[in-house]
C-alpha cells in the first residue's frame, strides 16, 4: 500500500510529493486525550488534512483519489479553434501553437482580422439560477495585445468584466449602467501572474439578479491597450488556454472537451484505504489506515499554489 501524502503511488502520477501544510493532522474525536485518542481503533475517527498544492499537482492529486469531481461547465476548454466558440472579428485561431502553464503544446493563439472593431471570442451558457455565484477564468499570454479583457454578460448589456494590462499587472473591474440598474453582485475578482508570461484572471458573481445565462468573452486589444483597433489578419496577438466556468467562487482549473460535463461534486473514497502518518497531541506519529470522506475544498493561497482540505475516516 502506497503511504501518503509523501508520494503518490502509480505510473500516472510519478514524481510528484504531496505534504502537509504544517506536519500536523487536527483531531475532530470529542474526547479522550491525544495518546488515547492515537492508539484508537474506532472505524468513525476523523481528521481534517490540508495540503498545500502546485497548480499542476492537482492533477495528480485528482489522478491519485480518483476523483469524479466535474465542475467545469464549459465545453473544448483547451480547444478554442473548435466552433464551440463564438467570435467577432478573429481571422483565425492558431490550435495547439504555444506551450500552456501546464507545459503541454496546447495552448491557441487568437489572430485578429484587419477590421476595424473589437475583436474577441465567446460562449454563452445558459440553464443557471437566477442570482446564482458563478465564476469564469481563463489563462492568457498577450503576444501584441497589450490589454485582455474577460467579461460576464448576463441578460441584454448588463455585465462586468476584469481588464488586465499584461505589461504592468494593473488590472480593474468594469461593469455597465445596466450591471448597476439590475442588482448585479461581483462576490470576487483577480489576476495572478504565472510562469512564461501567462497571466489566469478570473471573475465571480452575477452580472443581474436575473439572468439565468453567463456570455464568458475574451476580448483583445492593440498594443496600446486599444480596443476598437484592425489587426494583420495575420500575427497571433495573444493564446488562451483553460477556460473555465463554475458555480460558486474560483476554483481549480478542470480540463473539458466535446462533451458537456455533469455538475458532479463529491469523491467517494475513491483511492480507497491509504496509509497516512498522524501526528497527534505531540505524540510519537504512526502510520494508520484512512480513506476520504466527501468531497474536498480549494482555496487559493498565493501564486500557483492551492490549499486543499479533506475530512478523512482513520482507523
Amino acid at each position: 500500500m502506497a503511504a501518503f501524502p509523501f508520494s503518490l503511488p502509480g505510473p500516472l502520477v510519478q514524481g510528484y510529493s504531496i505534504s502537509p501544510l504544517d506536519g500536523t493532522l487536527r483531531s475532530d474525536m470529542d474526547s479522550g486525550l491525544a495518546r488515547v485518542r492515537l492508539r484508537s481503533t474506532a472505524r468513525l475517527d476523523r481528521v481534517e488534512a490540508t495540503w498545500r498544492l502546485r497548480t499542476d499537482e492537482l492533477a495528480a492529486w485528482r489522478a491519485w483519489v480518483g476523483s469524479s469531481e466535474s465542475y467545469n461547465l464549459l465545453q473544448c476548454s483547451q480547444d478554442f479553434a473548435n466552433a464551440y466558440w463564438g467570435s467577432a472579428r478573429i481571422q483565425s485561431r492558431q490550435p495547439d501553437a504555444l506551450a500552456a502553464p501546464d507545459g503541454s503544446l496546447s495552448a491557441d493563439g487568437l489572430v485578429p482580422n484587419t477590421e476595424l472593431g473589437d475583436h474577441y471570442i465567446e460562449r454563452n451558457v445558459t440553464g443557471l439560477p437566477p442570482m446564482s455565484e458563478h465564476t469564469v477564468s481563463v489563462n492568457v499570454r498577450a503576444a501584441g495585445s497589450r490589454d485582455i479583457q474577460i467579461y460576464a454578460f448576463g441578460t441584454g448589456n448588463a455585465l462586468h468584466s476584469v481588464k488586465l494590462n499584461t505589461e504592468t499587472g494593473a488590472a480593474g473591474l468594469i461593469a455597465s449602467a445596466e450591471y448597476t440598474s439590475g442588482a448585479g453582485v461581483t462576490t470576487d475578482w483577480g489576476v495572478q501572474a504565472l510562469v512564461g508570461g501567462w497571466w489566469r484572471m478570473w471573475l465571480s458573481g452575477y452580472p443581474n439578479a436575473s439572468a439565468t445565462n453567463r456570455r464568458f468573452r475574451i476580448r483583445l486589444t492593440d498594443a496600446a491597450g486599444v480596443g476598437a483597433f484592425a489587426g494583420d489578419g495575420v500575427t497571433a496577438t495573444a493564446y488562451v488556454w483553460g477556460a473555465q466556468l463554475s458555480a460558486g467562487p474560483l476554483r481549480p482549473y478542470l480540463p473539458t472537451r466535446t462533451t458537456a460535463p455533469a455538475s458532479v461534486d463529491g469523491l467517494q473514497g475513491g483511492a480507497g484505504w491509504f496509509e497516512i502518518t498522524l501526528h497527534l497531541g505531540g505524540t510519537k506519529p504512526e502510520t494508520r489506515l484512512a480513506r476520504f470522506v466527501g468531497a474536498p475544498s480549494y482555496r487559493m493561497h498565493s501564486q500557483a499554489f492551492w490549499d486543499v482540505s479533506a475530512a478523512l475516516e482513520v482507523r
